[in-house]
């Protein structure tokens, strides 16, 4: 028999401050004062989805339709049809249709994930 069990009272094993990583509102406005219309696309793209960087890239413009976007997520095939926020919406009806895919870079190309 043994005194103690270590398994019934695991101690964390990982430990990690990311505080430094957040995006304020301030950091939020600076990047969108000065960066060009592809990388402002992504920022809010990714800050209204909360979609994972691949998802983000294979969006297709037939997954955007009447203020709403609705596609199969990439990971766990889950369907998701979501309304887009009224800034974000503004920024998509702005844009021409240059691709396939809603990322694109400024010469009209699909964002490769190397690139992007």
């Amino acid at each position: 028999m043994i005194s103690h069990n270590h398994a019934t009272q695991p101690k964390k094993v990982y430990k990690a401050d990311r505080s430094d990583k957040l995006w304020l509102p301030q950091h939020l406005d600076a990047f969108r004062a000065v960066a060009d219309e592809p990388l402002r696309l992504a920022l809010e793209l990714a800050l209204w989805t909360g979609k994972r960087q691949g998802d983000l890239l294979a969006l297709e413009w037939g997954a955007y339709k009447d203020g709403r976007l609705s596609f199969r997520q990439g990971k766990r095939k889950r369907k998701i049809d979501m309304p887009v926020e009224a800034s974000l919406k503004a920024l998509l009806d702005a844009l021409p249709i240059k691709a396939a895919t809603i990322m694109t870079t400024s010469a009209g190309q699909p964002w490769g994930k190397i690139n992007f």
